[in-house]
C-alpha cells in the first residue's frame, strides 16, 4: 500500500467521528457554499500533507562528517542508492 492510499483509506475511516463528535449545528446554509469550503479545505489539507511528508523526508543535505565505529571521522562523499 503505498503512502496516498494509506492516508486516504485512514482519513476515510476517521471522518464519520469526527463529524459525529462536531459540537455545533451541522446545517448548512446551502450545498454550493458548503460545497466550495469544502474544496478549499481539502486543498489545504494536500498542503498539509505535502509539507508534513517532505518534512519526513531524509535531510537534504548529509552532514560533512560521520563518526566511524573504529574511531575516526568519515568525510562524506555521495548518497547511494538503496
Amino acid at each position: 500500500m503505498d503512502f496516498i492510499t494509506y492516508l486516504q483509506e485512514r482519513l476515510l475511516r476517521e471522518l464519520p467521528e469526527v463529524v459525529k463528535a462536531y459540537p455545533g449545528d451541522l446545517d448548512a446554509e446551502d450545498l454550493s457554499g458548503m460545497e466550495t469550503a469544502v474544496r478549499q479545505m481539502v486543498h489545504e489539507l494536500g498542503n498539509a500533507v505535502l509539507q508534513a511528508w517532505l518534512e519526513a523526508q531524509d535531510e537534504p543535505y548529509p552532514a560533512d562528517t560521520q563518526p566511524c565505529a573504529c574511531g575516526e571521522v568519515a568525510n562524506y562523499v555521495r548518497k547511494r542508492r538503496g
